[in-house]
């Protein structure tokens, strides 16, 4: 390791960890740094925002057609009840109902939020480097050709790491994502990625 790396591995640890504005990161592998870490580049965009928001996309439309059938059939079954002169248990068909409609309501809130996202991705256009290290990474990001700042994060203080089929996930927090493109990287560096990560 360089003495560079050596450094940047004694800073300080007391950075503020924040999200590049939204999950949506578009990862591109460059070619190995001087100091000895590799860099991957990442881009923010409306199209990989929807890639990487897609599964919170499916599972609303999910919840809120599922929500609806619920409402629907109990409402038939309500009315053929009263047309038959049945008797019905009105609070057992209230909490039936009641459970539909809470469960449309989150997958409506799950779509809100997805096409806010979606906005706010196609709004702010951000470009970030990062450098993995031995026992952190780094995050630089660039908006209309201003370096905004760089941030480190160690790898011990992240809460939750992830892997999918598209993307290696870093979670700073349960709400603050740094995913990786693994669709830009080699199979060597996403296990490169995995070693760091203690996998």
């Amino acid at each position: 390791m360089s003495e560079n790396d050596d450094h940047l591995q004694e800073d300080e640890r007391g950075e503020s960890l924040e999200c590049l504005n939204g999950p949506a990161h578009v990862c591109t592998y460059v070619p190995a740094p001087p100091d000895g870490g590799f860099e991957t580049t990442v881009t923010l965009d409306k199209t990989l925002q929807k890639r990487v928001s897609r599964s919170s996309k499916i599972l609303g439309v999910i919840c809120v057609v599922y929500g609806l059938a619920i409402i629907l059939v109990m409402a038939v079954i309500r009315s053929v009840m009263f047309l038959l002169d049945m008797e019905a248990d009105l609070l057992q068909f209230f909490l039936i109902v009641l459970f539909g409609l809470s469960l449309a309501l989150i997958g409506l809130m799950l779509l809100v939020g997805y096409s806010r996202n979606l906005k706010l991705a196609e709004k702010r256009m951000r470009t970030a480097v990062y450098r993995f290290y031995r026992s952190f990474f780094t995050v630089t990001t660039v908006r209309a050709g201003e370096n905004m700042g760089t941030i480190k994060i160690y790898y011990s203080d992240l809460v939750q790491t992830r892997e999918t089929k598209e993307f290696i996930l870093l979670y700073v927090n349960a709400a603050a994502v740094y995913p990786v493109d693994k669709k830009s990287l080699t199979g060597e560096e996403t296990a490169l990625i995995r070693t760091l990560l203690g996998k």
